[in-house]
């Protein structure tokens, strides 16, 4: 195989210094090479950054330039993949020869005291040292991209605890990339909460250290990225080690595991549905009797009570309320144990009207109530006493948030706009058009429906738990956790959204939206 050709330039302002460099690299035994001579700086440096040098005798005292200033220049331009430069010095200046060496010179030699064997092992011991920094780039390079191929997060740090190392993945995941945090503290760039009570757990080396001796090296946290995004991960951490078991530093891997949070936080509901679903049927079952006792008694009333119209009305309301709540508990019994629904054709803010007259009966003097509608009849596939119910529910938790006053909103609105939240119901779709073919879905507009107070407000801390079944921020006697949780479901076998913005002493809105009917196809 034949050998390369050893490209070597000199840049040299003395005619005789370049004539005893090219005499004395033919005395060398470094074989097949090719010499270029430049004698000023500038002429050197152009072309360096034209051609491509295997070795280069650079006199520090130029004319136009000194050997620094070229290395500089150098240094800037190639980076990590310079040609190795000797830099030759009229008088030994250590200064400059350290200079030199920090701005990427591999050796450097001193006038009068060059021979053919120093500039011979000089210029084999940097083709050597080149070929050595070869090797370790491609080691590198490969390194690179072994870590940017696997989906696991991996940052290094070495023995302070500074960051030297970030895959792909956790770049993506943290919003930094390696050469905006390269050498800087851990923390810096891995920000982590509980997952549980939110608070700040310390990531400098020491803690990191410390989560290792404490054997929970494994831990499930919120990820805070550079813009603020909340991702739920693993993460464990390990010492590197040399062969001697002396520490270098840390590699922390984590995992994104915020899809699997979420299916276990479905997964804990459904569960705690199943048990609202027996709990229900116990209460039921329960509070029909007591219904049945307020039934017989209202009838012996409306007997006795036949010749005082008055009275008798009262007594018929009683019965009324009495045989509304007994098909209510049935009905929604049906509805928490998954039951198939029975939906009809229901008038939205007829089923509010009627919310509205029994949310009121419950009001203090202090508290108003209000209900606006956009003035259209707007009609939905549903259950009327269903949608009532969660009206009801809305409008007892705004009553509730006000025990000095206030005032409660319920608002209408048909929304000119294809109702994309029933991409999420998909499922639901289905089986309505083949239980219900004579009912078709408006996908052009949808109803809006806000409940609005001007009470306490809720804790950011809460609003992602609100809709929890047995969540709440009420005392025992005064609240169940059910009512909000109850709410979400009848909205979802709706086939609808629940959303809710709120603000601390201000108040918080409810808003629904639900899917609305074209009109039958008779």
């Amino acid at each position: 195989m034949k050998k390369k050709t050893i490209q070597i330039l000199i840049i040299d302002d003395d005619d005789i210094d370049r004539e005893n460099y090219h005499r004395l690299l033919h005395q060398t035994q470094l074989k097949s090479i090719k010499i270029s001579q430049e004698a000023c700086g500038k002429d050197g440096l152009k072309a360096i950054l034209k051609n491509s040098f295997d070795i280069i005798l650079l006199d520090q005292n130029l004319p136009d330039m000194t050997g620094l200033s070229i290395l500089k220049e150098m240094s800037a331009h190639f980076h990590t993949d310079m040609p190795p430069v000797i830099i030759i010095t009229g008088q030994g200046n250590t200064e400059v020869d350290l200079e030199a060496m920090k701005l990427g010179a591999v050796d450097y030699l001193i006038k009068g005291e060059i021979n053919a064997s120093i500039l011979g092992r000089s210029i084999r011991y940097s083709l050597k040292n080149k070929e050595r920094e070869v090797e370790l780039q491609k080691k590198e390079k490969f390194l690179r991209f072994t870590l940017d191929s696997i989906n696991e997060c991996v940052i290094a740090t070495d023995k302070k605890g500074d960051i030297i190392r970030m895959n792909k993945s956790a770049e993506k995941f943290t919003g930094f990339n390696i050469a905006e945090v390269f050498k800087q503290p851990i923390e810096s760039v891995f920000h982590i909460l509980d997952f549980k009570s939110k608070n700040i757990i310390p990531c400098n080396f020491d803690s990191m250290l410390n989560t290792i001796d404490r054997g929970t090296s494994f831990e499930k946290v919120i990820l805070q990225s550079k813009d603020n995004f909340e991702y739920y991960i693993n993460y464990r951490v390990s010492v590197i080690k040399d062969n001697s078991e002396n520490t270098k530093g840390l590699v922390l891997v984590f995992n994104d595991i915020t899809e699997q949070h979420e299916i276990e936080l479905h997964f804990q509901q459904v569960q705690k549905l199943d048990v609202l679903g027996e709990l229900a049927s116990g209460i039921v079952h329960d509070f029909n009797n007591v219904l049945s006792v307020i039934l017989g008694t209202s009838g012996l009333l409306r007997r006795r009570l036949k010749d005082d119209e008055k009275s008798l009305e009262l007594a018929n309301s009683i019965a009324d309320a009495s045989r509304t709540a007994n098909g209510l508990t049935k009905r929604l019994l049906s509805f928490v144990r998954n039951e198939e629904q029975s939906f009809t054709i229901v008038e939205i803010f007829h089923s509010i009207t009627n919310a509205l007259n029994i949310i009121k009966k419950s009001l203090n003097d202090n508290i108003t109530i209000e209900a606006t509608h956009s003035g259209d009849s707007i009609n939905i596939l549903g259950e009327s006493s269903l949608i009532e119910n969660a009206i009801i529910n809305l409008g007892f938790n705004a009553r509730d948030a006000m025990s000095d006053g206030g005032q409660i909103l319920i608002k209408t609105s048909l929304i000119e706009q294809e109702p994309t939240f029933l991409k999420n119901n998909e499922t639901k779709l289905i089986n309505h058009s083949q239980n219900s073919p004579n009912y078709k879905i408006d996908n052009k507009r949808y109803v809006e429906i806000t409940v609005s107070d001007t009470g306490i407000g809720i804790k950011e801390e809460n609003i992602e738990k609100i809709f929890d079944p047995f969540f709440t921020t009420k005392e025992l006697e005064q609240g169940t956790g059910l009512g909000l949780s109850s709410v979400f479901r009848i909205v979802n076998e709706h086939m609808g959204d629940i959303s809710v913005t709120s603000q601390v002493g201000e108040g918080t809105t409810f808003t629904i939206k639900l899917p609305i009917l074209v009109s039958p196809n008779i």
